[in-house]
């Protein structure tokens, strides 16, 4: 079973690929959209483009924090640490998911 310190190490890695993820996504589909004039049209989940990049902006704001990623590395309780990594790492599988449409919507279109 992993350490305090390791796990942190952990969560705070998979936190900062999170944010890269999330950067990365918000700039792809917001350029994709405006080039191809198609901010209103249905991305995915009956979503729009439009919907996409706001829901994107709004987990950004909210939790990808600089914040949120400093109380990571003052929390002593591996209870709590292991808690959030489960979180981020649902945020990291969603994150790959909407990447996995979008490759294969700019494929298709």
């Amino acid at each position: 079973m992993p350490t305090l310190i390791e796990s942190k190490k952990e969560l705070q890695e998979n936190f900062i690929l999170l944010r890269k993820m999330n950067n990365d996504l918000i700039n792809d589909l917001t350029d994709y959209s405006n080039k191809n004039n198609i901010s209103n049209k249905i991305f995915m989940q009956a979503f729009t483009f439009s919907q996409s990049i706001a829901l994107l902006k709004r987990v950004k704001i909210e939790a990808m924090t600089d914040e949120n990623l400093e109380n990571i590395s003052k929390s002593q309780s591996i209870d709590s640490i292991n808690e959030i990594a489960k979180n981020v790492d649902i945020q990291i599988r969603h994150h790959q998911e909407i990447r996995d449409i979008f490759n294969h919507y700019t494929s298709t279109n």
